[in-house]
Order: structure tokens, then C-alpha cells, then sequence
């Protein structure tokens, strides 16, 4: 669901959004609940993509998704900590990508 009409949408982010997309996902999370913070970010990467059609914000996504993936060590194992949420963040992460 949009709020403004696509026209006043781009208008309003174009005064929101950088010229050049920089996020750079973390490479080793500190602590437990930063452990989620790749695949939350990939959630707000595609919606800015789906609004702009910038493909640095797909891409952005998939530098999120795929490092977090690669590292299981940030999600898995620890259910306590973080293995009972994060990989879910990253199943909605990727279930975005997914036509509506």
C-alpha cells in the first residue's frame, strides 16, 4: 500500500534518499539482537527498490541478505540468543521479493 500517489512519492524521497546509496551490512554483530539487523535492513532495501526502481537498493539488498546467509553463525545454533527470530527476518526478508 502506497500513502502518496506514485508522482509525489518519488518527489519526497528524492529529498529523503542519498544520490549514491551506501549501507554496508555488519560483518560481525556484537551483540545477539544485532545479529537480526542485516535481514531488517534488506526489508526496508527492497521497499525503498520497489519505490525508486533504483537497482543500487536491490543491490543493496542482496549484499544484506547474502552476508547474512553466508555467516550462519549470526542466526543459527544459539535459540536462546537469536536462533528463535533472526532467521525469520530473513525468511520475511526474502518472501518480499516475491510478487504481491
Amino acid at each position: 500500500m502506497n500513502l502518496l500517489p506514485a508522482d509525489a512519492r518519488a518527489t519526497w524521497l528524492a529529498g529523503w534518499l542519498p544520490d549514491v546509496p551506501v549501507l554496508t551490512p555488519i560483518e560481525m554483530p556484537a551483540k545477539a539482537h544485532i545479529s537480526g539487523l542485516n535481514f531488517s535492513r534488506a526489508w526496508g532495501l527492497w521497499s525503498l527498490y520497489g519505490a525508486t526502481d533504483d537497482l543500487a537498493y536491490r543491490d543493496l539488498f542482496l549484499d544484506h541478505v547474502i552476508t547474512h546467509l553466508e555467516h550462519p553463525q549470526y542466526w543459527a545454533e544459539d535459540y536462546g540468543q537469536y536462533a528463535h527470530w533472526v532467521a525469520q527476518f530473513g525468511v520475511y526478508a526474502i518472501s518480499q521479493t516475491y510478487p504481491q
